[in-house]
């Protein structure tokens, strides 16, 4: 078989063997899954998981309203840190299921990060019921697996 032939015969069957372009997700595109960390998501929203290229993504949202929009792993990075008070209307640190969360208030928007699991949310409640909703599926998050990040005073 020449080479010409052979490479033509890969090709097709590389062709073949590709699904379509519709049933192939794409990045960004939306698909249904799990909420991350169990989270409970409150009556009303829906999650959607997005495709990333090396975190993990999606979004919370009411009606075809985005509330939350999430990125986890470890490039993901920390997006709240102690340095950020002076940038925040509101600052809070607290402990949840053995690792330290973040939330950070500023402009109508809550950024909230996990750090032993580098989790970022970013969130736009369109009011105080919708901001108490976040705040009680930002509450419900519990990752599989904590890893310490941070040495214990």
């Amino acid at each position: 078989m020449s080479c010409t032939r052979l490479s033509f015969s890969l090709a097709l069957l590389f062709l073949v063997l590709l699904p379509p372009a519709s049933a192939a997700q794409t990045a960004g595109e939306k698909a249904e899954g799990p909420p991350p960390g169990n989270m409970q998501i409150v009556p009303g929203y829906q999650h959607r998981r997005l495709q990333g290229i090396d975190t993990s993504v999606g979004e919370i949202l009411k009606g075809d309203r985005v509330v939350i929009r999430y990125d986890i792993g470890r490039l993901a990075g920390l997006h709240v840190t102690p340095e950020d008070k002076a940038r925040c209307k509101h600052y809070e640190e607290k402990r949840i299921s053995g690792q330290t969360a973040r939330y950070c208030f500023r402009d109508h928007e809550l950024t909230a990060t996990f750090v032993q699991t580098s989790a970022n949310f970013y969130a736009t409640p369109a009011d105080d019921a919708e901001l108490n909703d976040v705040l009680i599926m930002l509450d419900s998050y519990r990752p599989y697996r904590v890893i310490p990040k941070e040495p214990k005073p």
